[in-house]
């Protein structure tokens, strides 16, 4: 089953995919996509689409 989770990614430039995928890599999510939906001073906020 597939899942829409929001993931708080704790902001560090330069910000890339590579980033953000090892951040999911050690939660052990595993994120068929993603999309920055907003950003805050110290995070980016993510929807992502988890298998459950």
């Amino acid at each position: 089953m597939i899942t829409t989770e929001q993931i708080r990614v704790p902001k560090k430039l330069p910000f890339d995919s590579d980033y953000v995928e090892k951040f999911f890599e050690e939660k052990g999510l595993d994120v068929l996509r993603w999309a920055v939906v907003d950003v805050t001073e110290e995070e980016f906020v993510i929807d992502a689409a988890v298998f459950a």
